[in-house]
């Protein structure tokens, strides 16, 4: 492939590679790379660099159906069978929400959004995906979720509701993730609530990180309360896990020439006509 003269047309990306750690070792980075631009790609007389720092990863979505516009499709519903739960079961929605409390906007996006209600019972259940990693490597879990206890009494009591997202090591059971964490699973995101008043908590965001201990891990919603007068509801849409850089990369950029160089943010100069 040969750069033409006076002409921008195509930026094709020629890779990437981590950024070093020092300034020396980042010009000997750059020598590198510009010695091997010029053996493969011959006439080429400037290569753009971007460089990009913090927290990337990568495009695709390892969960299946992370928007729920397919309904249930790719996640498992579980509920607790501990006999204090009276083998009571979550009712789950993917279009039309809970009167128990909907969040605003319902959906969140697209035309679907998970939920799961239950009311007068105490329960304990959710969603769950299996998920192929691999191992060693760091992830960011992330997404959006509402909850809520309503008072179908007056003035009832609920002793204590919670609402967590968990990502568990390798393959569980719904016993597991009824049991609570173990000591390679990771906790990200919770929230807790006891008292006799309606609470809720509208669309928010959570985030969190993992490093995959085994090559496949369970993402699990859990939602449960103890108390037989309050209904709950729990809402999750546009869940994703992704593969997580924490350093920064070069993105080493061949820039081919075919347009009008007045169009382009640098003049060439003379010599290079």
């Amino acid at each position: 492939m040969e750069c033409g003269n006076n002409f921008l047309t195509t930026i094709i990306e020629f890779g990437k590679r981590p950024a070093p750690k020092s300034c020396r070792r980042m010009n000997i980075c750059f020598h590198k790379l510009w010695q091997k631009l010029q053996k493969y790609v011959p006439g080429c007389s400037a290569v753009l660099f971007i460089l990009l720092w913090g927290s990337i990863a990568q495009a695709d979505n390892l969960v299946k159906n992370g928007s729920f516009e397919s309904g249930a499709g790719e996640w498992t519903e579980w509920n607790s069978t501990q006999p204090w739960y009276s083998g009571a079961t979550f009712e789950h929605d993917y279009a039309q929400g809970s009167n128990v409390w909907m969040p605003s906007p319902y959906p969140l996006s697209g035309n679907s959004t998970h939920s799961q209600r239950k009311g007068i019972t105490n329960i304990h259940g959710g969603l769950y995906q299996l998920i192929e990693v691999v191992k060693g490597r760091e992830y960011i879990v992330s997404g959006s979720w509402s909850g809520g206890i309503g008072g179908l009494v007056a003035n009832s009591a609920t002793a204590a509701a919670w609402f967590e997202i968990v990502v568990y090591d390798g393959v569980v059971t719904p016993a597991q993730i009824d049991a609570g964490l173990g000591g390679n699973d990771v906790l990200i995101a919770k929230r807790e609530y006891s008292g006799n008043e309606v609470y809720f908590f509208d669309w928010e965001t959570f985030r969190g990180t993992f490093k995959a201990l085994s090559n496949h891990v369970t993402l699990a919603f859990k939602s449960g309360k103890i108390g037989d007068w309050d209904a709950i509801a729990t809402y999750h849409d546009d869940v994703a896990i992704r593969l997580f850089f924490d350093w920064p990369m070069f993105f080493p950029i061949i820039v081919k020439r075919d347009l009008p160089l007045e169009s382009a943010a640098s003049p060439v100069s003379p010599d290079e006509k």
